[in-house]
């Protein structure tokens, strides 16, 4: 009998072994990506549904990876390679700003003058 004891599957240790390294490979997979979402701007809630998405429904492995690569191909082709692939959280300043008294607009981060009332980037009334 070469069953393992406390699994009611009738596997062989073999077959058992065989899927726990494709649940440890995807699980690697899935955490990678989370943090490759994570990386490139994506908030701490869509990091973690595409951790689950890859866990549980691994097609959305290759989707992910088919988006990248094609989103990287865009980026080459417009100029804007290595910028983050989503917008700044409302409110944050731009990279590279470092004076303490510039004002930000709240909704796209576009530097403002003092006395603006309305962004330049977006048109929103501040």
């Amino acid at each position: 009998m070469n069953n393992i004891p406390g699994i009611p599957l009738n596997l062989t240790q073999n077959q058992f072994l065989i899927l726990l390294v494709a649940q440890i490979i995807i699980s690697l997979i899935a955490i990678t990506v989370a943090f490759d979402a994570k990386e490139h701007g994506a908030t701490k809630f869509a990091a973690i549904s595409w951790f689950f998405a890859v866990q549980f429904f691994v097609p959305f492995a290759v989707l992910y990876y088919l988006l990248k690569f094609l989103m990287l191909k865009a980026q080459q082709r417009n100029g804007t390679a290595g910028k983050p692939i989503f917008p700044p959280p409302p409110g944050s300043a731009p990279p590279g700003a470092t004076s303490k008294g510039s004002k930000y607009c709240p909704y796209c981060a576009a530097p403002l003058d003092s006395n603006e009332r309305i962004c330049r980037g977006c048109g929103r009334l501040l």
